[in-house]
């Protein structure tokens, strides 16, 4: 997942359904400097995750849930007619890896 068009200081809020007992690593970094590399940690409770700065995930046995940002700044953007789109250099890509695991696989959402 790439999330360059996140404007600072926003957020995107992300859900996605997983098989109960799957668990997770979430991690977050720069494909072309390698810089501010992190793996997320879990949050305690769907209040914790929105609370955060956005290195956490939350999953309730039936959902994933990320509070996504995008922690570099952008040096363009573009503007008409009231439009605005987020232009960051392109070597300023920041991705996220998630890496499901489900306690049984039906080769649906899991590996």
């Amino acid at each position: 997942m790439t999330v360059t068009q996140v404007p600072k200081p926003g957020f995107i809020y992300w859900a996605s359904p997983y098989p109960s007992g799957t668990s997770f690593r979430v991690y977050g970094y720069n494909p072309y400097f390698g810089q501010k590399n992190g793996l997320y940690s879990a949050a305690s409770s769907l209040a914790d995750l929105w609370a955060s700065n956005g290195t956490k995930f939350y999953f309730d046995n039936s959902y994933l849930f990320l509070k996504i940002n995008n922690p570099w700044n952008s040096r363009s953007n573009f503007t008409r007619a009231g439009a605005y789109l987020w232009t960051p250099d392109s070597g300023y890509h920041w991705m996220l890896r998630i890496t499901a695991t489900c306690a049984s696989s039906d080769g649906k959402w899991c590996s």
